[in-house]
């Protein structure tokens, strides 16, 4: 024996060497042993047949291994043991071979745990199960009692096998008359292989049936397996008690030292008894195992038909019974009653209340039937030890709640038995309602209403109840179930009296579907009008003291039913208001604030609807958000708008607008509608068209409604309608927008007719587009269709360099896909058009609205003074800046009529001279062109000359310029004489200029000449140069 081998480790058996190890051995009937003490006392114990000592690290495989609490222990046969001595941690991991399958047995909490690995550091106050700690953050182990059984589990150990290895292990002790299964006996006695007894052994061994040796090849029958067999039989009772516990980054099960407590998380359910059908749930997916299968817990359990919410509970194993000192809430299934005669499986319905604030207790089954195998049908059995309650503040009905302080059913302590099966008829709960001041107590028992509430019935006196301090008084029957507190009968509240089949109570109002309503007239310091309905929904709040009835189907009769009013009415002490729809005559008036006086009505915002007629099918004038003023004696009308959102809707015509002000002059059918904005812009009437587009006029428009229109809108301070003709003729129209453009009406006048169709505006101005405003059309006719819609024509000012102004009628005006307006006209030959004083145009003119420029598409000419050729066209197709115009001119130009036009001086051969040819055809077709030039025609107007260049900057590398003052065309770039030599070939490049009046040309160039050349002359050449002294 070797004692402290490490702090508080001892070991007892032989002592060997292996090289650095050293081994600690023992034998088959005498194994070597380390134990671990704590608080001086033998603790732990782990036996192997050799242990390896290196580094101060302990290691054996296969080791059993005990730890010890009292007379108890947990037990495993076969692990793999390590012990760190540096990190004081004791690692046992079970292996998946052989008696290491094995489970833990734990004799103090009488479980068995399937799993991986213990974990211990020695001085800590906790040992963890889990699974094997690596890679996986997961770990799954399951507990199972040590008198767990079921029929699956049974016929799952058999297998294909003809006769359950359990049965086989007990003939063979029954037939040698010994607990010790010897596996050559074992083999021949049920006839198979002796490898195959040993794995039905080692099985047997890894369930806790048996004890296998395999040194002795011996097994030990272990009393759960007679015990299993006999709960097989019936002839003993069992339980089912399993559960498992699943965790992620957390030990599935803590052995609290001190206590031997075990706190297992990562529970989901145990089933503590299937016949009774009794289920736990824990809280947090904790509970604490305690000695002997019990535990404690929070969570929910659920028994038979009813539901418990508990914390604090403690589950006794012995008496089969579960503690629930702090119950929050018990709910409860009831059966449906078949009466349809059809139904296969019987129906459950939750009642829908629950009992609160409980504490007791509850007994599973009789404790010696944990199996269930006899059928005792008052259990489940729970028992309520004091008063608890039912409270109505989570009713679904109620627009509110009970203050369940003051609202409640006071329950008187109870006894609940069959649980799984009880009679809903037979439960009743005695104790009293308390109503919150809403009706005094009442002492009636409860019981589970036909709507599978918990609720009651009571029959009010001759003299009815008193409602909310006698504020009111109640005649015939209350009601209290799922849907709240209610009842059916007659309320009586100031001059009103309501009937009604189903009134609700809450603490403070009072609702119901009404079968008659009716206030009789009072003429006094305060005054009701005599109001009538039948069916209606009324609400009455006691506290404010008003009483809400809004109609459903029939409206409220009003004024000796002259008049009809759908909506609500609001009755207190001091008045009688509304909200809704009254109707006289073809009016129709929405407000939420009416006051119904003697012989007028008044709102402060209301939307007013004139229709053409008493059968209201057209409408012909609307207001929204307007203050309302009707006389009846006068027949007039007075809308003031309340502010931004007051509304005009023409409906007939498909417009709205913002006005301020509208006179109704009922019998002369015309609506006078004013804004005003000029008062508060006092100078808009002499505001310049830019200066209109700048100011924001929004909130005051006319808006048509037309859904193709996209709300067209404009700006108008005054409007009539005529009721008669169905028109709208606005005045004072300051601008419209549509698409990219405004519009400004030439008169100032818009008329629009039905469906939102307008008048051919003329003389009109547009300016386009709105953000750069290029563009400007007046004299225009202009037909407007929707807001991203128009098309016009009228004229448009060309200004060209010089100042001058041109009008181009543009005969088309209209909008593109992507909302831009764009125009096309065209300049005839007879409009002697200019373009500037040196480019004439004939053609198609282009406008689009975000381009400054217009684009012409046509032939233009160049007016020149040099020489008299004819005056060639050329054609373009090009946008015109008219500061600076710039023209393409192409490698290959061409007139309207498809002959080349050329830039170029050219040479003719056969009167072997040079001319001219800019924007002019060649004089014959054998003309050789000399130096030619491309890019851009531009003109220089303080140098008089026009110029053709690649580039349009001071430095030309290649141009062709002809100079208007004297008559000369001159350029730079590459030359062609029309020359070719033989075997030479020549390049040319240089300055060429060409007086036309003396008609004199002449050349500055640089020769290149490619021909073959011997290399020795050239040789010769070189030594002459450079031999001779040459002056200078």
């Amino acid at each position: 024996e070797v004692l402290g081998l490490f702090e508080n480790i001892n070991y007892t058996g032989g002592l060997g060497m292996r090289g650095r190890k050293v081994l600690f051995t023992g034998e088959s009937d005498r194994p070597a042993k380390f134990i671990f003490k704590k608080g001086g006392d033998y603790f732990a114990v782990i036996r192997s047949k050799v242990f390896e000592l290196e580094e101060e690290e302990i290691i054996s495989s296969p080791a059993s291994f005990s730890i010890y609490f009292d007379e108890d222990s947990i037990y495993h046969p076969g692990l793999q043991m390590r012990y760190i001595h540096e990190d004081k941690l004791l690692s046992l991991v079970r292996l998946n071979r052989g008696i290491a399958q094995s489970p833990f047995f734990d004799a103090y909490h009488k479980v068995d745990m399937y799993c991986e690995a213990l974990y211990w550091v020695m001085n800590s106050e906790e040992i963890s199960f889990e699974m094997i700690r690596g890679i996986s953050q997961r770990s799954k182990i399951k507990f199972e009692s040590d008198k767990y059984y079921t029929e699956f589990e049974y016929y799952k150990l058999q297998g294909i096998d003809d006769v359950n290895p359990l049965v086989q292990v007990k003939k063979y002790a029954d037939r040698y008359s010994s607990n010790i299964v010897k596996v050559g006996v074992f083999a021949d006695f049920i006839r198979k292989p002796v490898e195959q007894a040993v794995s039905m052994l080692l099985m047997l061994d890894s369930r806790g049936f048996v004890v296998y040796n395999s040194d002795t090849r011996e097994a030990l029958i272990k009393q759960r397996l007679y015990d299993y067999l006999r709960a097989h039989h019936g002839d003993m009772d069992y339980d089912v008690i399993y559960f498992t516990s699943e965790t992620v980054n957390k030990s599935n099960a803590v052995v609290e030292l001190a206590t031997f407590d075990m706190l297992i998380s990562g529970v989901s359910q145990i089933s503590l008894s299937d016949s009774q059908m009794v289920y736990i749930y824990p809280m947090n997916q904790e509970i604490v195992l305690k000695e002997n299968k019990d535990f404690t817990f929070s969570g929910r359990i659920r028994a038979g038909l009813f539901e418990f919410y508990a914390h604090e509970c403690s589950f006794e194993y012995d008496t089969f019974k579960i503690n629930m000192p702090l119950i929050d809430s018990m709910s409860f299934f009831v059966r449906v009653p078949d009466t349809s005669e059809s139904m296969k499986e019987p129906q459950y319905y939750r009642v829908q209340a629950m009992v609160e604030d409980m504490n007791g207790y509850m007994m599973i089954d009789k404790p010696n039937n944990k199996s269930g195998l006899k059928t005792y049908p008052q259990y489940p059995i729970f028992t309520s030890t004091d008063h608890s309650f039912v409270y109505y503040d989570g009713n679904t009905r109620a627009n509110s709640t009970f203050d369940r302080g003051k609202f409640y059913y006071e329950l008187d302590p109870f006894t609940l038995d069959s649980l799984d099966n009880f009679s809903t008829t037979g439960m009743i709960f005695q104790g009293y309602l308390a109503s919150g001041g809403i009706l005094p107590p009442i002492q009636d028992p409860l019981r589970v209403m036909p709507d599978y509430s918990l609720g009651l019935t009571s029959i009010t006196e001759e003299d009815g109840l008193p409602l909310y301090d006698g504020k009111a008084t109640f005649y015939d029957t209350i009601i209290m179930d799922n849907s709240g507190l209610h009842g059916a009968g007659e309320l009586q509240y100031l001059t009103s009296v309501t009937e009604a089949s189903d009134i609700v109570f809450f603490a403070d109002s009072v609702f119901s579907t009404t079968n008659s309503f009716i206030i009789e007239s009072l003429l006094d310091s305060v005054e009701y009008a005599d109001v009538s309905v039948g069916k209606a929904y009324q609400s009455w709040y006691p506290d404010s003291n008003l009483m809400v009835v809004e109609m459903l189907d029939e409206a409220f009769n009003l004024y000796d039913s002259t008049a009809t009013f759908r909506g609500r009415i609001c009755l207190t002490p001091d008045a009688l208001n509304g909200a809704g729809d009254f109707t006289f005559e073809r009016a129709v008036i929405e407000s939420d604030d009416f006051v119904f006086g003697h012989h007028s009505m008044w709102a402060d915002t209301s939307d007013f609807s004139l229709y053409t007629d008493t059968t209201f099918s057209a409408l012909a004038f609307f207001t929204n958000d307007y203050r309302t003023d009707l006389d009846f004696d006068q027949r007039k009308g007075k809308f003031i708008s309340t502010g931004v959102s007051s509304l005009v809707d023409i409906p007939f015509n498909r417009f709205i607008c913002y006005m301020d002000e509208i006179d109704w002059e009922m019998d002369m059918q015309s609506m006078h509608l004013k804004n005003n904005i000029a008062e508060e812009i006092p100078d808009i009437n002499e505001m310049t068209m830019l200066e209109l587009m700048d100011l924001n006029l929004a909130g005051s428009e006319f808006i048509s409604t037309h859904p193709e229109q996209d709300s067209l809108r404009f700006f108008s301070t005054s409007a009539n309608y005529d009721l008669q003709k169905n028109i709208i003729y606005a005045e004072d129209v300051k601008i419209i927008r549509v698409a990219d453009a405004a519009i400004f009406p030439g008169d100032g006048k818009l008329n629009i007719l039905q469906d939102a169709l307008i008048e051919t505006l003329r003389y009109a101005d547009i300016i386009t587009d709105t953000a750069s405003r290029h563009h400007h059309v007046y004299n225009a006719n202009v037909n407007i269709f929707s807001r991203h819609q128009y098309i016009a024509n009228g004229d448009i000012d060309y200004l060209d360099l010089a100042g001058e102004s041109s009008s181009i009628f543009m005969s088309s005006i209209t909008v593109d896909s992507a909302g831009q307006t764009f125009a096309t006209g065209h300049i005839s030959d007879t409009a002697a058009f200019m373009l500037s004083p040196w480019y004439s145009f004939i053609g198609n003119v282009k406008l689009e609205a975000r381009q400054e420029f217009l684009y012409f598409d046509g032939n233009f000419s160049v007016r020149q003074d040099c020489f008299d050729d004819h005056f060639d066209r050329v054609l373009l197709d090009t946008l015109v800046n008219p500061d600076d115009i710039l023209i393409p001119v192409p490698d290959s130009l061409k007139g309207p009529d498809g002959v080349n036009i050329m830039t170029s001086l050219m040479y003719a051969p056969e009167s072997e001279r040079f001319y001219p040819a800019f924007f002019t055809q060649k004089r014959r077709e054998g003309d050789i062109s000399v130096l030619s030039a491309s890019g851009l025609l531009s003109y220089d107007k303080d140098n008089e000359s026009f110029r053709v260049s690649a580039e349009n900057g001071a430095e030309l590398t290649e141009y062709l310029t002809l100079h208007n003052d004297n008559c000369s065309l001159e350029g730079v770039g590459p030359i062609s004489l029309g020359m070719e030599l033989p075997h030479v070939k020549l390049d040319l490049f240089g300055h060429a200029g060409h007086y036309i009046i003396p008609d004199s040309t002449r050349f500055d160039i640089v020769m290149g000449f490619d021909f073959f050349f011997d290399p020795n002359v050239l040789k010769k050449i070189s030594k002459s140069l450079s031999e001779t002294n040459l002056p200078g």
